[in-house]
């Protein structure tokens, strides 16, 4: 494994500890709620894959996006 692909797996595992981590908070139903359908469905398919290779990179790059939107519902709790 290269140092390339090495940084992208660690990144990947970031991106789904953080979905995780809201996915099993007491926050997660007002969150969801408040996400699109796109949204859930990016979350989902990371969730699901078991590494960034099997995932769009259309997908990962939305990722990012995702993780800002979530921060935003949080603080306006």
């Amino acid at each position: 494994m290269t140092s390339e692909e090495k940084q992208e797996l660690s990144e990947f595992r970031k991106i789904q500890r953080f979905f995780s981590k809201n996915i099993n908070s007491d926050h997660w139903d007002f969150i969801a709620e408040k996400l699109s359908d796109a949204h859930l469905s990016i979350i989902s398919q990371i969730m699901k894959a078991d590494e960034p290779k099997k995932v769009n990179w259309l997908v990962l790059r939305n990722a990012y996006y995702v993780i800002d939107r979530i921060k935003e519902l949080k603080k306006g709790e």
